[in-house]
């Protein structure tokens, strides 16, 4: 089993309901809000490029790192078919955000969708961080969100059904949890049935995420080993002070 593998393909079929829009509005809000010193965007675990696109949209320049080819391509096809002005905007390419390495620096760096909780280890969210800061301008600002340890605590996660469809698929997929509570992380497990309407067949794909759940101590303490100075938290899209209800918890940070 593999993280964004095969299911990569139906990413954007298992998000449509995802309003990429508003949220690209909510973090340009925070980019604004905390003084980012100009456009160039880095985008860590991009995936098939749609807030870069909205970034984009917003006059933004977006360069998207994501580990997995698969979501890598269906970004491309998305690049592909831009206008030239969006188009030229926007750059792709494959690497792991504990590694990647390029010489250019950014103003701004987002980094959505939990992707800092899928670097289970503290080793990983070092390294990630290290990232963060060697490719931000001094004063360039990081907006990030994760998994929220106090609430993940409280508010357990369980099992659950979910099921996505247009003209062409049918998705249903069933997703079980598990506590791993010395790593402090969660492994859940999808189990996805695709049904293609038209051909009448049906597939069936497993994957595993593992994800860590973070606390505010430990990302002050990491942020602050990797030069940066973490300036805010709260709840992710809504602005509220983070409780022990808060899964999703937006950070802000400022390359020193």
């Amino acid at each position: 089993m593999s993280v964004f593998g095969d299911l990569a393909s139906y990413y954007d079929l298992l998000y449509a309901d995802k309003n990429y829009r508003e949220e690209a509005a909510y973090v340009e809000g925070l980019f604004q809000r905390f003084g980012i010193p100009g456009k160039r965007l880095l985008s860590l675990g991009c995936g098939t490029g749609a807030h870069d696109l909205e970034m984009v949209r917003n006059g933004y320049q977006t360069t998207g790192v994501d580990v997995s080819a698969n979501m890598l391509e269906l970004a491309h096809q998305k690049h592909a078919a831009l206008e030239l002005e969006e188009h030229k905007k926007m750059s792709f390419h494959q690497g792991d955000m504990r590694t990647w390495r390029n010489e250019q620096q950014f103003d701004g760096i987002m980094s959505l969708f939990h992707v800092v909780s899928y670097q289970t280890s503290q080793s990983d969210l070092e390294q990630s961080f290290t990232t963060f800061r060697q490719h931000l301008v001094p004063g360039g600002i990081a907006v990030f969100d994760c998994w929220y340890g106090p609430a993940v605590l409280t508010d357990r996660p369980g099992n659950r059904e979910k099921t996505w469809e247009n003209d062409l698929l049918k998705v249903h997929r069933s997703t079980r949890a598990e506590m791993v509570f010395d790593e402090n992380t969660v492994e859940v497990h999808f189990d996805i049935d695709i049904t293609d309407k038209k051909q009448q067949t049906s597939q069936q794909l497993q994957e595993l995420h593992r994800m860590r759940y973070l606390f505010l101590p430990e990302l002050k303490l990491l942020t602050q080993q990797a030069n940066l100075e973490l300036l805010h938290h709260e709840q992710w899209m809504t602005g509220a002070p983070l409780n022990d209800s808060t899964w999703y918890a937006t950070l802000v940070c400022r390359a020193i």
